[in-house]
């Protein structure tokens, strides 16, 4: 998927991933990334403090033209042993992440099987405003 922050920093403060699968699936984040079109995803507001439309925007499946720079090293979840085994779990993938204003991003999730699909669900939570340390 595809983050296009605004002008104000994206702090992700957490990425759970939950899917059904016998192989490990590895999560890359790239930024300065190029690319058009995907579906729409509106980001739901959880503070109740303010409640502002979002700075930033997401989108599924876009259309890749440059994939960007690798900025973070590929996080793994754990496969669940011998093949043909089954895994349903959530897991916290990474630790928090500031992303740079006005830049495009693209988060991949690679299913490492043998080609076969399986369901992935992925839950990104992020704050969007100013950090509360000296850049």
């Amino acid at each position: 998927f595809g983050v296009q922050t605004g002008s104000m920093p994206l702090t992700i403060k957490a990425r759970y991933m939950a899917y059904f699968g016998s192989n490990e699936v590895i999560y890359r984040a790239y930024e300065n990334s190029v690319y058009t079109d995907g579906t729409v995803i509106t980001p739901l507001n959880q503070g109740r403090i303010a409640t502002r439309a979002a700075g930033f925007s997401v989108v599924l499946n876009p259309t890749v033209t440059a994939i960007g720079t690798q900025y973070l090293p590929d996080f793994s979840t754990l496969a669940s042993g011998a093949p043909g085994n089954s895994r349903l779990g959530t897991e916290v993938v990474g630790t928090e992440t500031n992303l740079k204003p006005n830049t495009k991003h693209i988060f991949e999730a690679l299913n490492q099987g043998s080609g076969a699909a399986a369901p992935l669900f992925i839950q990104i939570e992020c704050y969007e405003g100013p950090l509360d340390l000296p850049l």
